[in-house]
This record gives structure tokens, C-alpha cells and sequence, in this order.
């Protein structure tokens, strides 16, 4: 077995607090091991992804999980500026929301989304569809290499 893992660090783009605590009980126990960062609005998500200000060190995400309906900007102007950015355009954006909106749905994929989720109801539902999200996304998909990039199991 390789002494390196995958890294596995996820940004969670969500403005539902109740919705990052569920998140967050997929994350503790579940395989593959996910380092979970959340940005709770638009602006906060992109400082991230560009490592402006607070997140000038932050580690960059292996993947995106990101609610269409945020406060003030919505998840698709994040989408829009990830797909025009260079450097980002490549990271795999999951838009996980509880909308059925076919015109939401249809314009996360035109605009460059890798995937599109509804967000089940009940708890055990809904960590069982991140969980799979992330085993897909993090053990699964072979990812762009500045994506995927090895770190050491106990580093």
C-alpha cells in the first residue's frame, strides 16, 4: 500500500447552518477521511479559492459542494467565476441543493457544474448522499494532478 493518501480537503459552500452540521456528521467516521472547510457565503467561498486575506495559506480543495441559494451572491455567480478562472476551472464543482428546478439544474450544467444533487429530507439520507459524493469524487475520479496531489498518511 502507497504511504501517501489523497488529498481530501473539501469546501463546503453553504449558508444553512443546519445544513453544514449534517455535513459534518457525514465527514466524522466516514471513508475517505474529508477536511472539511466551509464558506458561508459567496464572498467568503471565492477568498477561499483565491487565498486572499484570511485564507492566504488555506488549503486548496480536491473538491467543491456548494448550495445554489446563498445570501447575497448566489452559487452560480461562484461557479461562473471558478469556470472563468484558470486556475480553478478545473476543480470539480458539485452543486448540492434542495432545489428541482429544471431550469436550475439545466443552467449549473451549462455553466460548468461536474455534477448536480438534491439534498434528500432526513438525516440519514442525507449524510449517505455526501458520503457517497465524497467517496465518488475523492477515492473514484481520477482528478486534474494539481488536484489530486499526494500527501503524506501522517503529515
Amino acid at each position: 500500500m502507497s504511504p501517501f493518501r489523497r488529498h481530501n480537503t473539501v469546501l463546503l459552500v453553504e449558508d444553512n447552518p443546519a445544513d453544514v452540521d449534517f455535513v459534518q456528521v457525514a465527514c466524522e467516521g466516514g471513508d475517505p477521511e474529508v477536511h472539511l472547510q466551509v464558506a458561508s457565503d459567496a464572498r467568503q467561498a471565492l477568498a477561499y479559492l483565491r487565498r486572499e486575506g484570511d485564507f492566504h495559506e488555506a488549503e486548496p480543495p480536491a473538491l467543491v459542494l456548494m448550495d445554489l441559494k446563498l445570501a447575497g451572491k448566489s452559487g452560480k455567480t461562484v461557479l461562473s467565476e471558478i469556470r472563468s478562472s484558470e486556475e480553478l476551472q478545473t476543480l470539480p464543482v458539485v452543486i448540492f441543493s434542495s432545489s428541482d428546478d429544471s431550469y436550475d439544474i439545466d443552467s449549473s450544467y451549462r455553466m460548468g457544474a461536474n455534477a448536480f444533487v438534491r439534498k434528500p429530507i432526513g438525516l440519514d439520507e442525507f449524510v449517505e448522499s455526501v458520503r457517497s459524493i465524497f467517496r465518488f469524487w475523492l477515492t473514484s475520479v481520477e482528478l486534474p494532478l494539481h488536484h489530486r496531489r499526494a500527501v503524506p498518511k501522517n503529515g
